[in-house]
């Protein structure tokens, strides 16, 4: 009895821990089952991961792709844009330039007009350059603006080599004459020659032995010439308005220096 009784409480024991035995094996079964369950939930959203991420860089790379059409589209605009300008500009450009050429095409006839070139030297508003309001005033010493031309004042004779006007010329006159209208210089007369042309009275005063002919009065209505060995500086007293007359004072010679 004893031991039957003994045997049913070890058949007991192993019924408890069959019991307990298989609760473990489903519990490590249950586990296994939801970590199953778990990885295939994490290889689904890897996936879904996988393809979201696909999608953007695919919306990503047409976006790019949009925005460089776009770009590209703008640049070609704005360079079409900026050639055009360019092309106003230079056009504008040009025609200055062309205005500007022209302008100092002018301003050179005017300054070959205005300027007298003796040698290789170029001297600004000098004997013989026009002068009105728009050429300005002679700028040499002793010279004035008479009849549109700048000559030496009235009493000077022209000193072409030294660029210079001046009252008496120690190696002798030439053949060009500073021209005074309506002036004469009466009673210092030494020599007088009617019926003539004032061409040949200059020369008369060129060719002259007697006395060194400084200057001379010719009245072309009267076709009277008168010469004399003086000018307006020492005959002051015979300087005078003739209406009649016109003066001329010899210039220095040119190539004596």
């Amino acid at each position: 009895m004893a031991k039957l009784s003994m045997f049913r409480i070890l058949l007991g024991l192993l019924a408890v821990s069959a019991i307990a035995l298989s609760e473990v094996e489903e519990r490590k079964l249950d586990k296994k089952v939801r970590l199953k369950k778990r990885l295939e939930r994490l290889e689904k959203a890897v996936n879904a991961l996988e393809h979201f991420l696909f999608d953007e860089n695919i919306k990503n790379i047409e976006s790019l792709r949009d925005l460089k059409t776009t770009v590209v589209q703008d640049v070609k605009s704005d360079l079409k844009e900026v050639n055009k300008k360019s092309a106003d500009m230079l056009a504008e450009v040009d025609e200055i330039v062309a205005e500007v050429r022209e302008d100092l095409s002018e301003i050179e006839t005017d300054a070959n007009a205005r300027n007298v070139i003796v040698g290789d030297l170029l001297y600004y508003h000098g004997i013989k350059s026009p002068c009105d309001e728009w050429y300005g005033s002679c700028s040499m010493a002793n010279s004035v603006c008479r009849d549109g031309m700048c000559q030496c004042s009235a009493g000077f004779s022209y000193d072409s080599l030294r660029q210079t006007c001046v009252e008496e010329c120690p190696h002798g006159y030439g053949n060009t004459y500073q021209v005074v209208n309506n002036h004469i210089i009466r009673g210092f007369n030494r020599r007088i020659v009617n019926e003539t042309s004032a061409d040949n009275c200059k020369r008369l005063c060129e060719e002259e032995q007697t006395f060194v002919c400084r200057s001379l009065d010719y009245f072309p209505r009267q076709k009277q010439c008168y010469m004399s060995a003086s000018s307006k500086p020492d005959a002051e007293d015979g300087w005078e308005y003739n209406g009649a007359g016109v003066h001329f004072q010899r210039d220095c010679l040119y190539d004596t220096y």
